[in-house]
């Protein structure tokens, strides 16, 4: 709709239509408006001139100073609502992109990266904090979603953008009835510039600066001009507004896609579907000063660049209505201060209590008795007689209790009060109560937590409009091929190409991957929980107290414990205690080792080639144990054992330090392996000749043995055919001579 084209007549009719919405909006608004402004001003507990603060009727004000009481503020809110807001702050929904029909899970990966990236150059947790301590203590909190150009306007290439909104009330949305306003035809968003500025920002010769901004003639707007101190301020809205066409949309041949009729060729047309149809929306921004429109653009996407943040809501009288944590903790707070200064007055006053004092008792001292509240007197004389000499009493003080006991109660009274209104009790402020049990302590704050949970969840819901806004704008942004910057859940950031012709093989998963953001549809949607540092926090937490009950744990998941420790130098510590784990234990999370085929079959031989080594000497050992006793005694077979299973793990290290990933790792293997199979090689001969040198050694001992056996043998053969000839000689020396036998008996 540009105002070029358009003639006076219809320039003024739009500026005429605005302003009455503007003027309707703010009407709609006025009341819940004036109770969350209220609302802060409660909260803040801000002086007012001539004493007392916000959170003091007036009324009570002016009569507490005409009788010079005390006007005292304990403001206890800002720590419920620092309770509510912080544990937003500790919890943070993050926009979750899921795939759709046509989705790919990995583009939908890239896009959730690419929106995380894209709040982390907005310093969206500002943007998001701001709106959430808005929408806690007012009942409302909004933000922006816009766009800029990359690197301050050094390329003409534009980027989402997140920007917070300081000023609650400066935003009006038309009527709607969706709880983040999608639905609304038009949002105002106000501010007060000064004159100098209005002429600095658009020029000299706006209808306003030619008249002067209308200080001495009839002004088309007096509530936009003319404004602020000494009305030297002008209001400048922006103007947000849907323009809705009917249209018709038709569906295109072998293909789920549809496009408008009029801008679809016939030939593509699937004539077997009829047309339908449908609302064409455009969105458009304008700067508006009252009397005219200043600036126009064409916004990107159907949707309105202001995302709301309410608080409770409610519908009153058919009007919806949006409720702050405090709104209904006012009255209980104004009855603590009254306890408070109340107290404090029964405190200041109770030294005060007046004398009784018989006739005469203090004639003459009345200096001192009168200011015997106020200054510290030792000794305090009176007339103990009268003029006729009859004893006086002396004066006695007044004992009045003053209720301080009564007001104590009724101000823990109104601290309970304070506390259920607002649905936070004292375990969820960090105060001892009365539960005892962990788990009566847990159920507690389960039930504070509760209590304010729409707070959440509706901020929640506002993070999945912005989070469908982002999509929208990346969808219209990230067209061609290009390399854009993402960011992972760990805070690192890299770069991916999108939109390219085919696919390509990513350099760190390894994987074939084709990003085309055009094709197919996305979600956005919201996950809740502890942010990804909190969930380290803890993780590292709970490591570590494992790590100290298991001595093994250090030595199988060491890398994990200080991975999750956000701390100078724990990447490296991590990355070499996961060098040093079994190769089975050293593929990274979400990623397989992968080996060359070439190489594998190597490293396969070499395992077959020292299993068959270790089964031969196995053997070896088994012949000699049965032949020789003695060989037992001997160690060799053993160390040669253990030297087997070291160069076993070592080639197993080697395998993981293979799959680290560098290239090269191929022929330095080969080379390792070539290296093992020498060594095996050695210690095969060394083996042999080993076995043959025993085998030897244990024949030359048996043939020595055999040589001894024979020649004891024969030494005994010998020694035995002595003794034979021995005895055979006695028997002859013993046996009496022939002739000496045969002579007669005389």
């Amino acid at each position: 709709m540009p105002f070029e084209s358009k003639t006076i007549k219809e320039v003024t009719a739009f500026m005429t239509e605005a302003r009455e919405r503007h003027a309707y909006a703010l009407a709609a608004d006025a009341l819940d408006r004036k109770e969350a402004v209220d609302d802060v001003a409660f909260a803040a507990a801000s002086p007012q001139e001539g004493g007392g603060s916000t959170q003091w009727d007036p009324k009570a004000i002016k009569q507490r100073l005409a009788a010079k009481r005390p006007i005292l503020t304990e403001n206890r809110l800002p720590t419920f609502i620092a309770q509510v807001v912080n544990d937003g702050r500790q919890s943070k929904p993050a926009i979750k992109i899921t795939p759709l029909d046509g989705g790919n899970p990995k583009t939908a990966e890239v896009l959730q990266s690419r929106i995380r990236h894209i709040e982390y150059e907005s310093d969206a947790d500002i943007v998001y904090d701001t709106a959430r301590k808005h929408q806690v203590t007012s009942g409302r909190g909004f933000l922006r979603v816009t766009t800029r150009y990359k690197d301050n306007h050094k390329s003409n290439e534009q980027e989402p953008h997140l920007e917070r909104i300081s000023n609650q009330f400066a935003v009006l949305f038309g009527p709607a009835k969706e709880y983040d306003c999608s639905d609304a035809d038009f949002c105002f968003v106000t501010t007060n510039i000064s004159k100098d500025e209005h002429k600095r920002r658009f020029g000299a010769e706006t209808t306003a600066a030619r008249s002067n901004f209308f200080a001495n003639g009839e002004c088309p707007a007096p509530e936009w001009f003319n404004t602020g101190k000494a009305g030297l301020e002008v209001q400048i809205c922006e103007y947000w507004l849907k323009i809705h066409k009917n249209r018709k949309r038709v569906q295109l041949k072998d293909s789920t896609e549809t496009r408008w009729q009029d801008e679809a060729a016939p030939e593509l047309v699937d004539e077997s579907v009829e047309a339908w149809d449908a609302d064409d929306v455009k969105v458009y921004q304008y700067i508006l000063d009252g009397a005219e429109p200043l600036d126009e653009t064409e916004w990107l996407v159907p949707y309105i660049g202001i995302v709301p943040q309410w608080g409770d809501e409610q519908v009153v009288d058919g009007v919806r209505r949006t409720y702050s944590l405090i709104r209904n903790a006012k009255d209980p707070q104004r009855l603590i201060n009254r306890y408070v200064s109340n107290i404090a007055e029964a405190v200041a006053l109770a030294p005060k209590n007046p004398y009784r004092a018989p006739f005469g008792a203090i004639d003459g001292f009345e200096d001192i008795w009168e200011n015997l509240n106020n200054e510290a007197r030792s000794v305090a004389p009176y007339n103990q007689y009268d003029a006729d000499g009859r004893e006086i009493r002396p004066p006695e003080r007044e004992q009045a209790e003053p209720p301080i006991q009564a007001l104590v109660v009724g101000y823990n009274q109104a601290v309970d009060a304070l506390k259920a209104s607002m649905g936070i009790f004292d375990p969820s402020l960090g105060a001892q109560s009365n539960e005892v049990s962990s788990l009566a302590i847990e159920s507690r704050k389960k039930e504070s937590d509760n209590a304010n949970f729409h707070f959440h969840d509706n901020e929640a819901r506002t993070r999945r409009t912005v989070g469908r806004i982002l999509l929208a704008l990346l969808k219209v942004l990230d067209t061609g091929e290009k390399t854009v910057p993402i960011r992972t859940e760990d805070g690192k950031t890299k770069t991916v190409r999108i939109n390219t012709p085919q696919p390509y093989r990513d350099d760190q998963t390894g994987e074939m991957v084709h990003h085309v953001l055009a094709e197919g549809d996305y979600s956005a949607g919201v996950s809740t929980g502890p942010s990804y540092l909190s969930q380290r926090e803890q993780a590292f937490d709970t490591y570590s107290k494992i790590a100290t009950a298991d001595k093994n744990f250090m030595t199988l998941a060491g890398d994990i414990l200080f991975a999750n420790l956000d701390a100078p130098g724990s990447e490296e510590i991590a990355e070499r205690y996961r060098m040093a784990l079994p190769p089975a234990l050293q593929a990274k999370k979400g990623q397989q080792q992968q080996i060359p085929p070439q190489v594998q079959q190597m490293l396969q031989q070499g395992k077959q080639t020292m299993m068959q080594q270790s089964q031969a000497i196995q053997k070896l050992q088994q012949m000699l144990e049965s032949k020789q006793p003695e060989v037992q005694a001997r160690i060799q077979i053993a160390q040669m054992q253990e030297d087997t299973k070291r160069r076993q793990i070592e080639a197993e290290i080697r395998i993981a330090e293979l799959n680290a990933g560098v290239k090269s790792a191929i022929a330095r293997l080969e080379n390792e392996v070539d290296a093992i199979q020498h060594g095996l090689n050695l210690d095969q001969e060394q083996t042999q000749a080993s076995q043959q040198q025993t085998h030897e050694q244990a024949l030359a001992s048996g043939q020595q043995d055999h040589e001894k056996d024979l020649q004891t043998s024969q030494q005994d053969a010998d020694r035995q055919s002595q003794q034979q000839q021995l005895d055979a000689q006695q028997q002859a020396d013993v046996q009496p001579a022939p002739d000496s036998q045969q002579q007669p008996q005389q």
